[in-house]
């Protein structure tokens, strides 16, 4: 048994060390990254200053904090204004705009802020205001330069090792990133989990299961009370804000997904778990995708020019209606998800059905319901009635012949009638979509496109990359 024990830890130390090696940042880069943070602080401030705005310019996120992994060159570079002070973001973000001559993208819609790329980096310009303990937060970013104050302080020293490791096993399981398109696990979540579970990155794995409605705080005998987080998978109270749960954005089934990944691992490492084993070789995916006896259709349509956040929560909406909907007509989906790139939205269906069913009933309403005559004066004579109505379980209900539909006709009457719950911004209802539902049509427009084909095969082939 011990014997077997010593051979697991070797065996992970050994899957580790060769991760580290891609994933620690050299000194090249670091330094490069260094001097590229120092000439864009210097400017940031000399345009403050030529504006008569007084401001601090502070470095936050994981280059900060040197949990950062190789490769991912970004900046997130705080400007904080006094707590007094009368200026707004957008006053910061317009002075900024108009002063560097770069492709600025703002974003985010609660807190705005800028994005930029030069020189291959990655660069955010966030405004806030002075953090004021025991004064409201004047934006909700005001907190994030103590965040990387918590860390920097809290870490213990040389474990920045196993941060990476742990962001590095959440990119390769899909589930790092707090955003609505994600709903996983921000890089300070991360932090936290590495400094509660001492520093340890499989402490942090050994521990998942017990994480779903646990409770993580950092000060002793701190009192927080569930009901205010009643709707989060788990609590990781923020300890610069006892308000606030850093694991909020954490859905159940993206915790689900992190539990299944780490409990596996612990029994069978690999390093397809940090780095994907998906194949890179176009015909391959191309072969998969057309003997795959499920239908996969695929809904284009373009982006509408708005903020990520609104985009992808249009976007999940659109999506959990669409499988509910296709699952009321006997259609048997089994997932519905989507791509967005270029402009462009793939919303890809995956269903065990290309054509409504022959045969189905239409629930009524409950007998005496001052809906039944409704329902009665409907379907009493309808065509397509082939039983009923009848009275089967205290409801109304009749059995009907559909018309021969296929799936995309199914769907573009949904659309039409607005049987699908349509958000404002996509526009379906409005613009011009194209549902690909032949399989011939399908393997030419994945040919086409490397990063849809790969999404098609990951959405198609439905287990985890390190299976």
């Amino acid at each position: 048994m011990v014997k077997d024990k010593k051979h697991k830890e070797q065996e992970y130390q050994k899957i580790h060390l060769k991760i580290l090696e891609k994933i620690v940042p050299t000194q090249q880069e670091r330094e490069k990254l260094k001097q590229q943070f120092q000439a864009m602080t210097q400017e940031i401030a000399q345009t403050l200053e030529e504006n008569n705005i007084q401001a601090e310019i502070e470095l936050t996120g994981s280059f900060a904090r040197d949990t950062w992994l190789a490769g991912n060159r970004d900046l997130d570079i705080f400007v904080i204004l006094p707590y007094t002070s009368k200026l707004s973001p957008e006053d910061i973000l317009s002075v900024i705009k108009e002063h560097f001559d770069l492709p600025w993208e703002k974003k985010h819609a609660q807190h705005p802020y800028l994005a930029t790329i030069k020189e291959g980096l990655d660069i955010e310009i966030i405004p806030c205001y002075e953090y004021q303990p025991g004064r409201p937060l004047r934006s909700p970013m005001d907190r994030s330069p103590r965040h990387t104050k918590f860390v920097t302080n809290n870490l213990p020293t040389g474990r920045e090792a196993d941060v990476r490791l742990l962001k590095q096993f959440m990119r390769g399981i899909g589930t790092y990133g707090a955003e609505i398109a994600i709903k996983g696990f921000s890089g300070y979540l991360l932090e936290l989990l590495v400094i509660y579970y001492e520093g340890e990155f499989l402490r942090v794995l050994k521990n998942a299961p017990s994480l779903p409605g646990a409770i993580l705080t950092f000060e002793e005998k701190q009192k927080v009370k569930k009901e205010d987080f009643q709707d989060d998978a788990f609590i990781v109270v923020d300890p610069t804000d006892e308000q606030r749960n850093v694991a909020a954005a954490v859905s159940e089934e993206t915790l689900a997904e992190f539990i299944a990944a780490a409990t596996r691992y612990l029994k069978h490492p690999s390093e397809a778990f940090f780095f994907p084993e998906i194949t890179r070789n176009r015909k391959e995916m191309l072969e998969q995708l057309q003997k795959t006896p499920l239908q996969v259709t695929i809904l284009h349509h373009s982006r509408p020019e708005i903020v990520d956040d609104v985009l992808w929560g249009q976007i999940r909406k659109f999506e959990e209606s669409l499988h509910h909907f296709l699952e009321e007509e006997k259609m048997q989906p089994i997932t519905v998800d989507s791509l967005v790139k270029e402009g462009q939205i793939f919303t890809v269906i995956v269903s065990q059905k290309n054509m409504l069913p022959t045969f189905q009933w239409r629930k009524g309403p409950p007998v005496g319901n001052r809906g039944q005559e409704q329902f009665l004066q409907k379907y009493q004579k309808y065509p397509r009635v082939v039983y009923g109505p009848v009275v089967m379980n205290k409801r109304w209900r009749v059995l009907l012949k559909n018309l021969p539909l296929e799936l995309d006709r199914v769907i573009i009457q949904a659309i039409q009638q607005q049987k699908i719950a349509l958000p404002s911004y996509l526009q379906l209802a409005k613009e011009q979509i194209r549902l690909i539902v032949q399989r011939e049509e399908l393997l030419i427009v994945a040919a086409r496109d490397q990063a849809l084909l790969k999404f098609l095969y990951k959405t198609m082939r439905g287990k985890p990359l390190y299976l």
